[in-house]
């Protein structure tokens, strides 16, 4: 519009001129205005768009200069900016031999993406330092191109030893061991180790169906972030629950804490030792027993493991009436394996004098990994032989009334 409204003032000054001068001359500087104002017409719809497209789009990052540790890997946030919306390619065209370059998107590996001026894309690149790298300064490029705009950010590693971002992940306990139906829980510490305050972005992964969650300590919820002052640690708390259908065996979760250019990695391990149910009851599962008064009864029963997993050492006990007595053989069971069944022989003493009748005697199966009780209801029977002597009295008491009776019957 500025260049129209030139042209036309330089168009009115050429007719204004070209009244005063003759003929002739006015129609040459006529010829010379017109070829004038086309020139620029020309030059302003050529050059007017090119310069708009060079300064479309461009790509930047916070951290142009990073040290770095060999072996080690950095992460760095990448800011893409553009005046319309449109898709631009991405990719790394020069970094070291042996580096490895990653450019990100939404957590993935990306090669391209659709810029919205009103919602700027979240990127990164990630760069993977060689072990063998040694000291000094090295560049890595990454270019963003539309179809006709090409833009490059040069950006620069200093490989050090001293380089190191200042960032741990550690746990005391790395493995933690349980039964199928257990949840597990690590305590991690993420330590910011530099001089200046920075947040983290946290996440944590492990085998499908597991369920997995990673937040601070003493929060209730998941969080993306954490800021940890400087010289300063943030505890984490990591959770994970297997499926029902996990089988026994050792299964890896990944914990990682990225920011300020450097990123650290911890792996843990669980490991599903099986399940454990241990029950003690009689071969036809039934909880109760007939022991006989006055004696020793041998009662057979079963310790059984329910579960998958092995169960070791397991005591057998019991807690019977008063001044009872009872005994297992064997008394201790080395192992009772998954879906074992193991039989063992309970010997009941009852009391002197025990009364005929009911009594609850509560049986106990405790191993390393499980254990079980049940409450037996005992029935103690007396004697057969003491029926018959009463039997005998009773017979002997009818035959002497018969005897009385026939002698004294007749007076």
């Amino acid at each position: 519009m500025k260049l129209r409204t030139q042209g036309a003032r330089w168009e009115l000054w050429g007719k204004q001129v070209a009244k005063s001068l003759p003929h002739g001359v006015a129609t040459a500087v006529s010829g010379i205005v017109f070829f004038a104002l086309a020139t620029l017409m020309i030059c302003g719809v050529v050059l007017t768009p090119v310069s708009a497209q060079a300064q479309s789009l461009q790509i930047t990052t916070p951290y142009p200069v990073i040290g770095v540790q060999p072996g080690g890997t950095s992460s760095l946030d990448l800011n893409l900016e553009s005046s319309e919306v449109e898709r631009v390619d991405l990719k790394v065209v020069a970094a070291p031999e042996g580096w490895l370059t990653v450019i990100r998107g939404g957590g993935s590996e990306i090669s391209a993406v659709y810029v919205n001026p009103q919602d700027e894309p979240r990127l990164g690149l990630e760069v993977e330092v060689p072990a063998t790298a040694t000291g000094g300064d090295y560049e890595v490029v990454v270019e963003a191109s539309t179809g006709q705009t090409s833009v490059r950010l040069p950006i620069t590693l200093v490989v050090s030893e001293e380089a190191r971002g200042g960032t741990t992940l550690e746990t005391e306990f790395p493995t933690l061991k349980g039964p199928a139906d257990a949840g597990f829980r690590f305590r991690i510490d993420l330590r910011n180790e530099s001089p200046e305050e920075q947040t983290y972005n946290i996440s944590a992964t492990g085998p499908q169906g597991w369920k997995v969650s990673l937040l601070p300590s003493g929060a209730e919820k998941e969080t993306p972030t954490v800021t940890v002052q400087p010289d300063s640690t943030q505890s984490l708390s990591l959770e994970v629950e297997p499926p029902m259908d996990v089988e026994t065996g050792e299964y890896e979760f990944q914990v990682q804490a990225a920011g300020a250019g450097d990123k650290e990695t911890l792996d843990v391990v669980v490991g599903i030792t099986g399940t454990y149910d241990l029950s003690i009851t009689s071969p036809q599962e039934r909880l109760n027993a007939t022991i006989k008064a006055g004696g020793t009864t041998e009662v057979p029963l079963v310790v059984k493991n329910n579960g998958t997993g092995e169960v070791r050492g397991v005591e057998l006990s019991a807690t019977p009436p008063t001044d009872w007595k009872v005994e297992f053989q064997p008394a201790v069971i080395d192992a009772v394996s998954g879906g074992e069944e193991v039989p063992v022989t309970a010997v009941f003493t009852p009391a002197e004098g025990a009364l005929a009748g009911d009594y609850m005697v509560t049986l106990k199966a405790r191993g390393d990994q499980d254990g079980a009780s049940a409450d037996f209801r005992v029935t103690v029977e007396t004697s057969t032989m003491w029926g018959l002597v009463g039997v005998i009295i009773i017979v002997v008491a009818l035959a002497a009334l018969v005897l009385v009776f026939r002698r004294y019957g007749r007076r």
